[in-house]
């Protein structure tokens, strides 16, 4: 995340109690226009190589892949 040119949060955690506590995850804070700046700059590439996907089009996937979704999703407490 970049925020007004300067400062950047980066790291592993996604911002949900399971990342924070029990997975131990932790982001870094920084207040450095250059460091920012590279980081919007990596942020902007990925995004551009990016593809949007709608609700639609997300509600309409293969039920198998549905399945392995809802099976894999059984794991994640041990993840």
């Amino acid at each position: 995340m970049v925020i007004d040119d300067s400062l950047s949060i980066f790291g592993s955690a996604n911002l949900d109690v399971r990342s924070l506590r029990l997975n131990y995850e932790t982001n870094v804070v920084s207040y450095d226009h250059s460091l920012s700046s590279r980081l919007l700059s990596e942020m902007l590439i990925d995004l551009s190589q990016s593809d949007e996907i709608a609700l639609n089009r997300w509600s309409k996937r293969p039920r198998r892949q549905r399945l392995l979704e809802n099976f894999f999703a059984l794991f994640s407490p041990i993840l």
